[in-house]
């Protein structure tokens, strides 16, 4: 997040897939350093190239912008659309165990990354670090409630 132009306005990089549901929020929580999460009225949003550019009731000048760099976004859960059977949002999936379909234990996933075709779970233990592309082959099954995911690795995946 960054100021954009004199008026507190702020640069957002999107996460989210579709842009046209940022369309319908009218208010943003902002967690900076660990701090509570403070609530934003959205008096306007607009795109700028891949960026959002949002314009908050909270923040009217650049000094108000600039002391917001470096936060956290965050909508309410309500906020979100249903998502299809065996989709996910990147919150949900972050934290989760996981296991082989022998119950081999590979590791948490600590991170996601976007890539032109497929996400990539970045998977972490104690001992190691593992790439696992999100498609159907390998990631056999999600479990919110438990927390867990189950994956089949492809040949080769972790040699």
């Amino acid at each position: 997040m960054k100021p954009q132009g004199l008026k507190g306005e702020i640069r957002i990089l999107p996460v989210l897939e579709h842009l046209e549901e940022y369309a319908r929020l009218d208010e943003i929580y902002i967690t900076h350093e660990g701090s509570e999460a403070a609530r934003y009225l959205v008096e306007g949003i607009r795109k700028k190239g891949n960026l959002l550019i949002f314009r908050l009731k909270n923040c009217g000048s650049v000094e108000a912008a600039q002391r917001l760099v470096g936060s956290d976004v965050g909508i309410l859960r309500n906020q979100l659309k249903e998502l299809p059977p065996d989709h996910y949002y990147w919150f949900e999936i972050e934290g989760l165990e996981v296991f082989s379909e022998e119950g081999r234990y590979f590791g948490v996933v600590q991170e996601i990354f976007p890539t032109g075709s497929n996400d990539v779970y970045l998977i972490k233990s104690d001992t190691q670090e593992l790439l696992v592309p999100a498609i159907h082959e390998v990631v056999t099954q999600i479990d919110l409630k438990e927390r867990r995911m189950i994956i089949r690795p492809l040949e080769g995946l972790f040699e």
